[in-house]
This record gives structure tokens, sequence and C-alpha cells, in this order.
């Protein structure tokens, strides 16, 4: 199903509203339709109940090859406490721009940071980014962790966040076992010095790519 720009898609709870199709527009005449689909059946992930469709890129132009299409919804402010942050992502056989976006962190209308994801040496690298940093590392982003993944191209995710709002810190993990994940305990990972505030999470898709079951909930 082609997803237009004059259709907001709705499911789930806890949204302070539905997806909101935010690509990129082709011209001062108008924004591009076709750049987002709703396929069926959805993604499948082991451990987790997955229920709907999925969303995945459907535009196709050889004079336009990497026309980025996005998706935003709002939620209400998450600030408080320990909230985690979860998303599958099917990842194409070939690459994009290193530390391209695939999911971004926003405050209201401000990007706070993001999931940077690209192909190096035909494996695929992460990075967290601190977009607030923008102005103070000589125009560059801050790449706060870096971390080549022996995962192969074409390969199904589970990208698991946690924004401690306490401690001031964020983690991140690969593929961990949810059916056995401690989320008051949760296993070592990287300790970055930054929690984003955020109400706004927004995904852009790239060639290949395709997203499913997005959950934002706190730690009790």
């Amino acid at each position: 199903m082609v997803w237009t720009f004059s259709t907001s898609l709705y499911g789930g709870n806890g949204w302070s509203g539905g997806w909101v199709n935010t690509s990129t527009p082709l011209n001062n005449n108008g924004y591009l339709n076709g750049c987002l689909k709703i396929q069926s059946p959805s993604l499948t992930y082991q451990n987790i109940n997955v229920v709907g469709n999925s969303l995945t890129y459907g535009y196709s132009d050889p004079s336009n090859p990497s026309i980025q299409c996005s998706a935003s919804r709002s939620l209400p402010i998450q600030n408080t406490g320990i909230v985690y942050a979860s998303i599958m992502i099917n990842l194409p056989g070939s690459g994009g721009t290193e530390n391209a976006p695939l999911i971004e962190f926003y405050n209201s209308a401000t990007l706070q940071g993001y999931l940077g994801i690209g192909v190096v040496r035909n494996r695929y690298i992460e990075s967290i980014i601190d977009y607030r940093t923008l102005n103070t590392y000589n125009g560059n982003h801050e790449v706060v962790n870096r971390n080549v993944n022996n995962f192969n191209l074409a390969d199904m995710k589970l990208f698991l966040f946690q924004f401690n709002y306490n401690s001031n810190i964020t983690r991140m993990w690969i593929d961990p076992n949810i059916s056995t994940f401690d989320f008051n305990n949760p296993p070592y990972s990287v300790s970055l010095g930054f929690a984003w505030v955020f109400n706004t999470i927004k995904l852009s898709c790239m060639p290949g790519y395709s997203y499913d079951e997005i959950t934002i909930f706190k730690s009790t």
C-alpha cells in the first residue's frame, strides 16, 4: 500500500498522534506520495509478538536513487526515570553513507541525536550521534559510540536503547534476548554521557530498509 501525504497512520497506545509522512519534497510543487509503503506481512523476530504491517522504502526512480523517505510520530515528553526504546530494522544487502540516520530523536522541532549506520568492508558499522554537539566539533557530529559489528548485510536486527535520566546516560544493545533481558538490571553496555529529552521520533528510510514494532516504555 502506497502511503500518501494526506494520510496519518495510527496504531498502538500512548502516542500523541499518528505517524506523519515527512519525506523529502521532490520540488516546489509538492511532495512524493509514493516514497513510503506499508507492507504485509510484518517483520518477524524471535521472542517478539509482532502484529500489523511494517514500513518500507517505496520510491524507485533511476534519476533520484537516494531520495530520503521519512515518517515521524509524537509522544509525551520523555525526560524522567529510565526509558527504553526498541525497534526492529531489516537491513538491506548493500550499504549507504556511513552514519546515515535511521532513527532520530527530537525535542519538538530540535534534533537531539540519532542512530547512524553504514557499510564498511562488507560489515555494518553503527554509531550513536549526539547532534547537539554539532557546533562544538568543527562542524562535524560527535560520534560517541562507534562499533564494527560482525553482522552480515541483509540482516534483521533489534536495536534497544536505554535513556537513563536519573544518571544522565544512554546505552544501546543490538539483538538482546528479550525473553531473558532484565530491564531493571540490564547487562553491560557502554554508557554514553547524555540522555536525550525527546517527544518525537523520526524514521529515515533509504532503499532496502524496513521498520517494525517501534516501542517506547519505562522501566518499572
